[in-house]
């Protein structure tokens, strides 16, 4: 019996032995080292796929020094794919491996071409990309905006540093980086895509107006210093880009519900799929209603009431302290004038060839009613249209990309005048940009933006300037990156940008000096300047702001005859001259009155500062400037 355990402990070792010495000999190793294919510089966190021609793949990330072993590989031939964000993927096809066999291979990955505004997707491991953010970039991934229910797009970033961010409504916010917050502002350059996302003649970020649904969204990038040289003009305060998810990368159908409090109620959806290896797609939908906040609202943006078909007004005793009452009966009319509906979808195709090329084909859908705060005091937006069209060519280190914007009031109207808002503006944008590399120590980058704002108001926004208002701007711009020292990178760029209603070229320098020690650290000493340039409203705007202000109308109507009415208008101030006084013949200034009637004048009539008739006006009147009485250019 002991002899035949020893025989069978020693058949067991020689199996087991034989066993080891078989895998051994069968087993293979594949040591892996990713380099920027620019800079020569170690990659880390890179992932790196290992799929076998039959069986399950193998994956993994990059260590710190940018290596990666994939050990107990069978014999065999391996597709090998790395991917980091910020970079182009890079596959390797037909990798052979032997029995018993170690090889190391080294994988370049090349930078992807910088989208004109578009800035790192993570300034912190991004540190060789050609145009790097000259000032401090906050990140919101998409795990974060997954994990938010939010009304908009500016709930995402609210505990973003250095963002300061307003709630006016229910869906209706406020954001600034740099300066104070402001409603009607269009300070922050809002991006989406690299497309500008502001009302077009306004120049006004409505971000309930964005077509982009938080279920697109894979990244909101925050950069919080100016940048003209990076990003053109009206960039002085900062800049907010939204990056959506490509239809490759993110197939599938995602379904939202949800509701709350104020009657609110949202569904939203989004699906993305692929033709073949060349094309894919994806649709987004969303719908949102609810009621707003009728309490807390100022009796002088809601009065005199709201204008429905419904012959119904605001009366005196619906107002304490002049504040709208809360205790409105929920079956009340009036109760539709905080009314909230928006609507919005968008549909893009993605085409590509190759690796080294895409295009890309987008347009959005957006009609919004609701409240919205303006310069003037509040106005009811009915159905107004926010749409765009954008086309995108990448070619390697060749970017081109156009698009148009374009906005329809609806049947918006202001609730303190009850005047109608018309807008149907346009606003054309074509940008183009190329960088160029020479070896890893220079690379070039340089690029022309041009930018046409056709604004049409039909004489309600830009009243007297309609005919004048249109905007041409046109900016070219080279950065040049240089590697002084592995660690050391200068980076200096200039830009020249050309306004059609500004008489002088406008120049933005931005020198850059980054030292970076380590993988995990980068200092960084920057110059720059940036400039807002006017808008329409800055240079056009001529709206009435509040008719008979001091009810001199109403008071003298009937014990004149005639309503010497004083109406306040808000307007812009034309830039190549400002405001002059109207002049007769003689050069002397001249005025109007609203009781020239008095004397036998016309209400329009003009009158000469010195004449008699002014002293008799001055004991019942003061003379009034208004658009009419000034000349503007």
């Amino acid at each position: 019996m002991k002899r035949l355990s020893i025989v069978r402990l020693t058949i067991f070792t020689f199996i087991t032995i034989f066993g080891i010495a078989t895998v051994s000999v069968q087993a293979a190793i594949l040591n892996i080292t990713v380099t920027d294919k620019q800079t020569g510089n170690r990659l880390n966190s890179v992932s790196i796929t290992v799929k076998p021609e039959t069986g399950d793949a193998d994956s993994g990330v990059t260590d710190a020094n940018g290596t990666l072993a994939f050990a107990d590989l069978e014999a065999g031939e391996y597709t090998v794919t790395a991917s980091l964000q910020g970079y182009t993927d890079n596959v390797l096809t037909s990798v052979s491996l032997n029995n018993d066999e170690t090889k190391s291979i080294t994988i370049a990955l090349n930078s992807e071409v910088i989208e004109l505004e578009k800035i790192s997707v993570s300034a912190s491991r991004r540190k060789e990309k050609v145009l790097e953010a000259p000032a401090s970039v906050a990140l919101v991934d998409d795990s974060q905006i997954q994990d938010r229910i939010a009304m908009s797009v500016t709930d995402h970033i609210k505990s973003v540093r250095a963002v300061d961010v307003v709630t006016s409504g229910i869906g209706t916010s406020y954001v600034v980086v740099r300066g104070f917050n402001n409603v009607f502002s269009g300070s922050l350059l809002s991006l989406v895509d690299n497309r500008i996302a502001s009302v077009p003649s306004l120049r006004v970020n409505a971000y309930t107006l964005i077509p982009t649904i938080s279920e697109d969204i894979e990244q909101i990038e925050v950069v919080s210093g100016p940048g003209a040289a990076l990003y053109g003009p009206n960039s002085a305060n900062g800049v907010m880009h939204i990056l959506t998810r490509s239809p490759f990368n993110s197939q599938g159908t995602t379904l939202s519900i949800g509701g709350g409090e104020r009657g609110i109620l949202l569904g939203s959806l989004r699906h993305a799929g692929v033709i073949n290896d060349m094309i894919g797609y994806k649709l987004t939908a969303n719908y949102t209603q609810g009621n707003d906040w009728a309490a807390g609202r100022l009796r002088d943006d809601i009065e005199p009431g709201f204008k429905e078909d419904l012959d119904y007004q605001i009366q005196e005793d619906d107002w304490q302290d002049g504040r709208l009452t809360a205790d409105i009966n929920e079956e009340d009319p009036r109760n539709s004038l905080f009314d909230t509906a928006l609507a919005r979808g968008e549909f893009r195709v993605d085409y590509s060839p190759d690796d080294d090329t895409s295009v890309i084909l987008a347009s959005g859908l957006t009609q919004a009613s609701g409240l919205e705060l303006t310069g003037i005091g509040a106005g009811r937006t009915k159905n107004w249209t926010y749409g765009y069209a954008q086309t995108r060519v990448i070619y390697k280190d060749l970017f081109f990309q156009a698009f148009v914007n374009r906005s329809d009031a609806g049947d918006t109207y202001v609730l303190r005048s009850q005047e109608d808002i018309v807008d149907n503006s346009n606003q054309y944008v074509s940008q183009l940009q190329h960088s160029i590399g020479i070896g890893n120590i220079q690379r070039f980058t340089y690029g022309l933006d041009v930018l046409l704002t056709r604004p049409d108001t039909g004489g309600t926004i830009n009243g007297v300037n309609e005919e004048s208002d249109n905007i041409d701007e046109i900016g070219a711009y080279v950065q040049s990156e240089t590697n002084i020292l592995p660690q050391v990178k200068l980076l200096a760029a200039g830009r020249a940008d050309y306004h059609n209603h500004l008489s002088d070229i406008v120049l933005s320098p931005r020198v850059a000096l980054a030292f970076q020690p380590d993988d995990d650290h980068n200092i960084r000493l920057t110059y720059n300047r940036a400039f807002n340039t006017p808008g329409t409203s800055n240079l056009f705007l001529d709206i009435l702001s509040t008719e008979d202000a001091y009810g001199l109308g109403a008071n003298f109507q009937s014990t004149l005859g005639f309503s010497p009415n004083i109406d306040i208008r808000a307007q812009g101030v034309p830039s190549d001259s400002g405001f002059t006084f109207r002049r007769n013949t003689d050069g002397r200034p001249l005025f109007r009155s609203p009781f020239a009637p008095l004397v036998n004048l016309e209400a329009d009539a003009y009158i000469p500062l010195d004449d008699p008739f002014l002293r008799m006006s001055c004991g019942v009147s003061v003379g009034v400037l208004s658009s009419k009485d000034l000349k503007m250019g």
